[in-house]
């Protein structure tokens, strides 16, 4: 019998960042469901969304599986299609 190295990757989920009552954080995560893409969401409210504005003016923000910042639901939406 002869054994077989295989290397097995493990594949991080996109990151999403969203907060309450956001349109496009939802469209962005049905989005990513439909091409059936994994996603870790965290969600910002009080200080932790106020520091984070300081960085990004909108929500949602979503990084890919490598890290990449890919931007907002336009930004996915493009990159999907």
């Amino acid at each position: 019998m002869q054994l077989h190295n295989v290397v097995v990757e493990k594949v991080l989920p996109y990151r999403i960042y969203t907060m309450e009552r956001c349109i496009f954080c939802t469209k962005s995560k049905m989005l990513l469901n439909k091409h059936g893409i994994d996603f870790e969401e965290t969600h910002l409210d009080g200080n932790r969304l106020e520091n984070f504005k300081k960085q990004f003016t909108t929500l949602p923000q979503i990084y890919d599986d490598e890290e990449n910042h890919i931007g907002g639901y336009q930004d996915l939406y493009h990159l999907l299609k």
